[in-house]
């Protein structure tokens, strides 16, 4: 089986990460593949959904590693973000056998590498 690690700088708890990215990673879990997705949350969103999420996510066969995104100095933020994907991802890595990194985006791209 192959192992997946999905880094995305969208929060799972926003409308992207339920109409895009979970529907498709749920998909791609059936034929068998695992997936981690480390994903970056706004705190309010997180709260009020994360139960929500973790149950299709747990349907799905999915782990979820959420980091807390934040957004008060726009530049030192985004470095900060990226860092908590980095930090949460490269244990991931250092603990499991993933096979494949696949980054949503340029910013997670950058953690990726």
């Amino acid at each position: 089986m192959k192992n997946v690690l999905y880094i995305t700088h969208d929060g799972l708890t926003d409308q992207l990460g339920q109409s895009q990215i979970i529907p498709y990673l749920a998909g791609l879990s059936k034929s068998g593949t695992g997936i981690t997705i480390v994903s970056s949350e706004k705190p309010k969103a997180y709260f009020e959904q994360k139960e929500k999420i973790s149950v299709l996510l747990k349907k799905a066969d999915i782990r979820w590693v959420p980091t807390y995104y934040s957004s008060s100095i726009p530049l030192i933020s985004k470095l900060g973000n990226s860092k908590k994907l980095e930090k949460k991802s490269f244990e991931i890595c250092r603990h499991e056998k993933i096979n494949i990194v696949h980054c949503r985006g340029y910013i997670a791209a950058l953690t990726g590498l």
